[in-house]
């Protein structure tokens, strides 16, 4: 496509943001978060942990989808902010999973 030859590092970043998300929500996600919150809540097998993770993805999600029509002049400042922020907490899921212990469900 046209834009995209003007605006290489814009369109790398789209293309790393998209790859990125698909393989850790859809790639490790389906299996990590159930891991994680099963070592991380064993009262109830994690069920309810997995619970409010899906909960708040969807809410997340809806969020996203309304914040995204907001800006009028989309900037890439608006891209990789929730980007950094997606990444921390994907960290905290594979230190969860990893290491376990009373700090991966500090409410319970």
């Amino acid at each position: 496509p046209r834009h995209t030859t003007g605006r290489i590092l814009v369109t790398a970043v789209l293309m790393f943001v998209v790859f990125f998300e698909g393989i850790t929500c859809w790639g490790f996600g389906d299996s990590l978060i159930p891991y994680a919150c099963a070592h991380a809540s064993p009262v109830d097998d994690g069920k309810g942990c997995v619970f409010k993770c899906s909960f708040s993805t969807v809410f997340a999600v809806l969020a996203g989808t309304h914040a995204a029509t907001m800006p009028v002049q989309p900037k890439m400042f608006l891209v990789c902010t929730p980007l950094l922020v997606y990444i921390i907490v994907f960290t905290f899921f594979c230190l969860a999973a990893t290491y376990e212990g009373r700090w991966a469900n500090p409410f319970f």
